[in-house]
């Protein structure tokens, strides 16, 4: 089974990298930008996809994959049938 999780920032946490993106596309004359955010993605593959592998999943995100202090973050099951 593959997963991806999206991790972002919680709203209103402010995003010094997003900040900092947004202003280097402005440098370089990109216009009509209002915000940038920027998160990660990461891809897990799985040996299998049973209800405790997906529940593993959200513990893993819990634990390590997003500090949930100031991130979100969701789960995509890739390979669905």
């Amino acid at each position: 089974m593959r997963v991806g999780i999206k991790v972002l920032l919680r709203d209103g946490v402010k995003d010094s990298q997003g900040s900092a993106v947004l202003n280097a596309l402005g440098n370089m004359g990109y216009e009509g930008i209002v915000d940038v955010l920027v998160g990660k993605y990461i891809i897990l593959e799985m040996e299998e996809d049973t209800a405790e592998t997906r529940d593993s999943v959200k513990k893993m995100c819990d634990a390590i994959l997003a500090n949930t202090v100031i991130e979100k973050y969701e789960i995509e099951y890739l390979n669905e049938s």
